[in-house]
């Protein structure tokens, strides 16, 4: 459940950009890619983890 609550927060922050649903500042944008970018490794990397300890 943990893990497809991440993926489900992941996927939609990259909807959001996709169907272009953010303000069009640049800086805006720019920290919503920055932020769905960073959300998507921790959750790889948390993913990883646990794999691993499996």
């Amino acid at each position: 459940m943990f893990i497809s609550t991440k993926a489900a927060l992941s996927i939609f922050l990259l909807l959001f950009i996709l169907l272009k649903k953010v303000p069009r500042s640049f800086l805006i944008k720019g920290l919503t890619v920055f932020a769905s970018v960073s959300y998507t490794a921790v959750f790889c990397l948390h993913s990883f983890w646990l794999i691993q300890l499996a």
